[in-house]
């Protein structure tokens, strides 16, 4: 369960100092620091100083467009402008809806500079998901890109005010707004998974945003030197959180979209935009380690930070194959209510005996109780829920203040801080080392995603011909990679395809789950509860149920076919069997991909892949790629003839 040999502490073994030659920033001392003035003030306030310090620096790198610190300020001063004057000074809820790119952190940054309160949304969401997250957070307006437009009109039927954030750039002073803003004024609100089965609004103030950026980077040494590269969408936690990290230390930003554009890609950014820091969930960087061949490294990474997710022995092998000696690995935990907690800097040397990666020593100004059923802490060495203890907690659930109630409360202490229950088990080790043990409830996390099961069982039960419904996580046995999967009883006879279709249209690609059982009746304890335990494993080798399984003839067919097998862990896999129902996801699709561009030089985009997504449609992919004059790529075999067309 733990290290024989734990690391040691944090401020025993960081480098610390300025950039070194290379321009790369140090890796600060964890000691606590005093932030005092850092945090009374709003975070306009804080990124301003930036501006002041940096004006010519480049704050975001996004694709062909730069923008300096300068820059940036002068066209978030302009939305935030617009802002007031459409809806007047007052601080109230504002969605943004954008793709990812430049002008979604300067509607982000000008929404915050009106005194306005950021509710980012998720541009690929279902409409009722997005609806209803307008619905619950009182938005009174929505921002968005010109591209999104009519999206937005929809989705505020005329009700809610629409602005072009592109219009509004492009007009209007830009002198700085320098409206008061509190410190413990509320600047976002984050929607998640609910255990309610819709999303919850998580908000935090000014000087928790603060807090984080700041902390941050302290532990990393983040600053002006450095190029953060940016995998996570604004509307995540995550993403956001790095969008302040980098902006309020005089970092640039890099943003990227690895599921539009593929593994390759990413690698090729990483090395071409000399990216000096990384983050993203393990299994982000375990597909993009895993894809590259053995000599590939990254010269400029200075950082890996690692989160979301379990980081498994495997991980910090493969962070040490693919930079350089001076690059660090932070594995952190964290959570949307609590933001950063703990952290723990491996490095070379660091020794990992076990199969657990310990989530390490405190982030200053965060404690951490391990607590019972009753709430008493347990001793060193047992096994409690992970409590987070803080004064730079979230303020609690938007508009839920019974839910808030039930996993916020004030410290014992008197101190005045709070303290969150994060549902997740651990146990500390004699040097105040924890080591995170996972769940304590049924909540999961998908690929860095947490997940409410109750969320995806509630959709599934609005499908007429679904009678009863069971949502849980399971490890795969080929990856160990965490997945859903449904147990589904049906009044009619069902396809997996179908239910499939049936959740993409009501909730994020991630919540789909990749295996469907379907089961007589749930099985339930005799106080007629359902029975968890009692929830048949998987088969995760079903191919697709509702087709007879085809064998591959030719050879490009077969190729693809053995392709598959290699990676998703199992065999054999049929012509037409359906890629999610072998336990496939959108991350593991980007490595069959990455592989296909490595074997048959031929780059094909996600989307076209999840048209339909069979052995049989990528190897007709991969036959319409081929020039006209050549033969089709059939990597160490013989041509044959082009795959049947669909009927």
């Amino acid at each position: 369960m733990r290290n024989t040999r734990p690391p040691a502490p944090l401020e025993t073994r960081l480098p610390t100092g300025p950039a070194d030659a290379a321009g790369r920033g140090g890796v600060a001392s964890a000691r606590p620091s005093d932030h005092g003035p850092a945090l009374e003030q709003s975070v306009p306030a804080r990124f301003e100083q930036q501006v002041a310090q940096h004006p010519g620096r480049v704050a975001i790198e996004a694709g062909d467009r730069a923008l300096t610190y300068d820059a940036l300020n002068r066209a978030a001063d302009r939305v935030a402008r617009a802002l007031v004057a459409a809806r007047g000074p007052s601080p109230e809820p504002i969605a943004l809806l954008f793709d990812r790119g430049a002008r979604a952190i300067i509607a982000v940054l000008g929404t915050l500079k009106a005194g306005k309160i950021v509710v980012p949304l998720n541009a690929s969401d279902p409409h009722a998901r997005t609806a209803g997250i307008l619905r619950h957070s009182r938005a009174a307006a929505i921002v968005t890109e010109a591209a999104l437009l009519t999206r937005a009109r929809e989705l505020g039927a005329d009700a809610l005010p629409v602005l072009d954030a592109g219009e509004a750039e492009a007009g209007g002073s830009s002198d700085n707004l320098r409206r008061s803003i509190a410190p413990d004024a509320v600047a976002r609100i984050v929607y998640t998974s609910g255990s309610t089965g819709r999303p919850k609004g998580v908000a935090h103030t000014h000087r928790a945003t603060l807090h984080s950026a700041v902390a941050y980077a302290d532990v990393t040494g983040l600053g002006p030197a450095d190029r953060m590269i940016l995998l996570a969408s604004h509307s995540q936690a995550a993403g956001l959180l790095d969008v302040f990290r980098a902006l309020l230390s005089g970092a640039t930003v890099v943003p990227f979209d690895v599921r539009a554009r593929g593994l390759a890609a990413l690698a090729d950014a990483l090395r071409r935009d000399r990216i000096t820091v990384y983050h993203s969930t393990p299994m982000v960087f375990r597909a993009l380690a895993e894809s590259l061949p053995h000599t590939v490294r990254f010269p400029s990474l200075r950082l890996i930070h690692l989160g979301g997710e379990a980081v498994s022995r495997r991980d910090v092998e493969l962070y040490r194959r693919v930079t350089e000696a001076s690059c660090v690995l932070l594995h952190a935990l964290a959570s949307t209510e609590t933001g950063l907690y703990r952290q723990l800097v491996i490095d070379r040397e660091t020794p990992i005996d076990g199969v657990l990666v310990p989530a390490g020593h405190p982030v200053p100004g965060m404690a951490v109780r391990l607590l019972d059923d009753s709430g008493r802490e347990v001793a060193t060495g047992g096994v409690g829920e992970i409590a987070v203890q803080s004064r730079y907690l979230a303020s609690g659930y938007w508009r839920e203040p019974a839910l808030t109630r039930q996993v916020f409360s004030f410290a014992p202490d008197g101190s005045g801080e709070r303290i969150y229950r994060t549902g997740d088990l651990g146990s500390m080790l004699p040097d105040g080392c924890l080591v995170c043990l996972g769940r304590k409830d049924s909540q999961v996390k998908i690929r860095g995603y947490r997940v409410e099961p109750a969320e995806v069982e509630a959709a599934l039960r609005e499908h007429p011909h679904v009678k009863d419904v069971a949502v849980a996580g399971r490890a795969h046995p080929a990856s160990g990679d965490t997945r859903l999967v449904a147990y589904v009883v049906p009044r009619e006879p069902l396809r997996s395809d179908d239910l499939r279709r049936f959740l993409g249209a009501a909730l994020p690609t991630y919540t789909v789950p990749s295996v469907f059982v379907l089961l007589d009746a749930l099985p339930l304890l005799p106080g007629g509860k359902l029975d968890r335990g009692a929830l048949p494993e998987p088969v995760w080798e079903q191919g697709s149920p509702e087709r007879a399984s085809v064998a591959p003839t030719r050879r490009v067919e077969q190729q693809v076919a053995e392709l598959w097998e290699t990676i998703l862990g199992i065999r054999p896999v049929g012509l037409r069997d359906n890629f999610f129902d072998l336990g496939g996801d959108s991350l593991t699709a980007m490595r069959i991909l990455n592989q296909v561009e490595r074997t048959w030089g031929t780059r094909l985009p996600l989307a076209a892949f999840l048209e339909e997504a069979t052995v049989e449609h990528l190897a007709r992919l991969l036959w319409r790629s081929a020039p006209a004059s050549s033969t089709p790529p059939v990597p160490g075999g013989t041509p044959d003839d082009p795959p049947a067309q669909e009927q």
